[in-house]
């Protein structure tokens, strides 16, 4: 068993709830570009990790940490400008909510494996997190162990 930390260089998005029509709004077409994009990175980084590129998490995930941009200034000032840069790391308080986003990192995971769905994570031991990045930069970081 050893232990993984899995950074993804992707701005984190929120679930989309489609209507009972299933009607494709912008959002949600957007929301599935995201989804295969971030199966993409996963994929890659687990490879990277050294574990099979299509596996899925574990029952018991350690942590998932969400990064998310600091809005751009609207007034360019020196001060507001820091004011903002002084947030990096700090709690992002704003939308996506929290949930929303862990329901779209672990369905896209997830996402057509037959047989497996998000039932199986059983544990997340030591939460989830949201804070913010600077300006147009984002991240998930995902830490558990795997087993070999």
């Amino acid at each position: 068993m050893k232990f993984i930390e899995i950074d993804i260089d992707i701005i984190p998005m929120g679930a989309v709830r489609v209507n009972a029509k299933g009607k494709q709004t912008p959002r949600a077409v957007a929301y599935h570009h995201w989804m295969d994009s971030f199966r993409w990175l996963w994929a890659q980084a687990c490879i990277k990790a050294g574990i099979p590129g299509n596996s899925v998490l574990p029952g018991k995930i350690y942590s998932m940490e969400f990064g998310l941009p600091i809005p751009y200034p609207t007034i360019g000032t020196k001060k507001v400008i820091a004011e903002k840069l002084a947030r990096i790391g700090q709690e992002h308080l704003k939308k996506p909510d929290i949930d929303n986003i862990y329901k779209a990192v672990v369905d896209s995971i997830f996402y057509k494996k037959i047989g497996k769905n998000d039932s199986a994570i059983w544990n997340i031991t030591n939460g989830l997190s949201k804070v913010y990045t600077p300006f147009g930069s984002g991240y998930v970081r995902i830490k558990f162990y795997y087993n070999d």
